[in-house]
């Protein structure tokens, strides 16, 4: 997936590159980004338990990786990361599948698409597609409702 101008990494990520010289990635995987991967376009920005700190409207894409399940208040670190997001922006989240319980993982690690999908929309965010080419997790991703769909938002 090609990162665009004002994406947010959250927890852990796969490697980058710096592939968007023109634009900026801010996140918490700072150190990791800058010293292993070269990476210059990153913004530190420290957030909270409840709040991202992000500017409105300010994202494409919050991604996070096996980390939403972990936030102590997901509800309204939820709330504020889509106040985060530009309008066509989007969330995408990847969490171990908790329909399966053959994933050796504890299942507090896991959680299943109807739960995340619920937890969603009680944030104002619609699902838009789901991608489960990987083994073990779920990449699902959430918009507002009121947003432009990118029907090819998993296969850029």
């Amino acid at each position: 997936m090609p990162y665009s101008a004002n994406s947010i990494i959250v927890h852990c990520c796969p490697p980058l590159t710096n592939d968007s010289p023109d634009g900026r990635i801010v996140g918490c995987a700072t150190v990791l980004l800058k010293s292993e991967n070269g990476v210059e376009n990153v913004k530190p920005i420290l957030g909270t338990a409840t709040h991202p700190n992000l500017p409105e409207a300010s994202i494409d894409v919050a991604l996070m990786v096996d980390a939403y399940h972990e936030f102590e208040w997901p509800r309204e670190m939820m709330e504020r990361v889509v106040k985060s997001i530009a309008p066509d922006g989007r969330v995408v989240l990847l969490e171990y599948r908790g329909e399966n319980p053959l994933i050796p993982i504890k299942r507090l690690h896991k959680m299943t698409q109807k739960q995340v999908k619920r937890e969603m929309a009680a944030v104002g965010l619609q699902w838009r597609e789901t991608f489960d080419g990987l083994p073990n997790q779920h990449l699902m991703v959430f918009s507002r409702p009121n947003a432009v769909a990118n029907p090819n938002f998993v296969k850029e």
